[in-house]
């Protein structure tokens, strides 16, 4: 209720807002851990901070900490490592939460949210036969499921594709992500080493709950775009920004 509550009065200045889930963030951890300025990160922390206390979203905070993970293993060359080890990790302080104190805040709130009920909305989303009318989908899944008008059920990128068109939906869907990925290339590694993949990490962390076409706008991934094209036009104008 709180997020919808934002989102409405927000209007669509929400759009804008939305760089501080995803372009703002990564550029600060990349700029703190890659260029080793800390003005940045410290305004980066300031801004995910004050868009949590705002709408209430807790990716604005678990996205920060998934882009401190993925720019130290790729400065590493590490990157599935590093991924494994926070996945066993997390399950592992989650089970030592349960055994000492008998309470599963972990559990509920990181281990719930991130692993297990992605897979059963996206379990959910299989069983829907193909339909062409998907305007309010998320919501007529969230009033099905829970019985409530505002729940907003999102899942995967692949899974609006497979109910939008079946097999080729799906296919459709996975092409026009590749192109975005692809452009994500043109970043200048030379002067911005890995800022492209990191790019493409935070592209695919959006995906993972939200579908493809409203993650352009909603979650910033226009912006990104834009942003590396920006960095392929004038890799050398951004040294005011400590870049």
């Amino acid at each position: 209720a709180r997020r919808m509550e934002a989102r409405d009065s927000v209007g669509s200045a929400g759009y804008f807002l939305a760089m501080l889930r995803l372009l703002v963030p990564l550029l600060g951890v990349y700029i703190f851990v890659f260029k080793r300025n800390v003005l940045w990160p410290a305004l980066v922390v300031l801004g995910c901070l004050g868009s949590f206390s705002y709408d209430g979203t807790k990716s604005s905070i678990l996205y920060l900490i998934l882009f401190v993970i993925f720019a130290v293993s790729l400065k590493r060359n590490s990157l599935a490592i590093w991924l494994l080890s926070a996945v066993v990790a997390i399950n592992s302080i989650a089970v030592a939460e349960d055994f000492v104190t008998g309470r599963a805040l972990v559990l509920d709130y990181i281990v719930r949210r991130a692993f297990v009920v992605p897979g059963w909305l996206s379990s959910i989303y299989w069983s829907f036969d193909a339909d062409p009318n998907l305007r309010n989908l998320t919501y007529d899944v969230g009033r099905t499921l829970f019985g409530d008008e505002i729940s907003n059920a999102n899942t995967n990128f692949m899974m609006w594709g497979w109910v939008w068109a079946g097999w080729l939906g799906g296919l459709l869907v996975a092409v026009c992500s590749g192109v975005v990925i692809y452009g994500l290339k043109y970043v200048p590694q030379a002067r911005f080493p890995d800022l492209g993949s990191m790019m493409a990490a935070g592209c695919l962390l959006i995906w993972s709950e939200q579908f493809l076409h409203t993650s352009m706008l909603s979650s910033g991934v226009a912006m990104l775009m834009i942003t590396a094209l920006l960095f392929r036009m004038a890799p050398s104008g951004w040294t005011t920004f400590g870049v």
